[in-house]
């Protein structure tokens, strides 16, 4: 059995609807959730609590939180974050293969935050909430 592909996020890039773009350093993709509805009823089959457990029963629900994206990026003082923008499509491509892949989703910044290190380069932190539906293009 071949081994999964193992690839570096080296050349991805995340850019804003609204024009504004960063060289990513790093991105964490949190939060993201499916809710497990419970179905159990009164006639549901409970373990023994010695050979058996469980008894709950489950079903996936439809609805999934699409979590929250967390950027480090250098900051540019000459641009401005969309801190205060509306919600607008962003999109995360993600490089690694010959075509890179790309998420997109609806987000909108929640946090925003800069470090200016004396003599280093200046880095930024934003939180993005993202809404809806995530759209998932695979690489090649």
């Amino acid at each position: 059995m071949a081994s999964p592909a193992v690839n570096t996020a080296t050349g991805s890039t995340i850019t804003f609807e609204t024009g504004f773009f960063a060289q990513l350093l790093n991105v964490s993709l949190n939060g993201i959730a499916r809710p497990a509805i419970k179905t159990s009823h009164f006639g549901s089959t409970a373990g023994n609590g010695t050979t058996t457990i469980g008894g709950d029963t489950f079903i996936p629900g439809d609805l999934a939180n699409p979590g929250t994206m967390e950027c480090e990026f250098h900051f540019n003082p000459d641009t401005t974050p969309p801190i205060m923008g509306a919600a607008a499509t962003v999109t995360l491509t993600i490089a690694g293969s010959a075509t890179p892949a790309t998420w997109a989703c609806s987000g909108f910044m929640t946090e925003f935050s800069v470090s200016m290190p004396l003599e280093d380069k200046m880095v930024a932190n934003a939180t993005i909430q993202l809404s809806g539906v995530w759209t998932l293009t695979d690489g090649t």
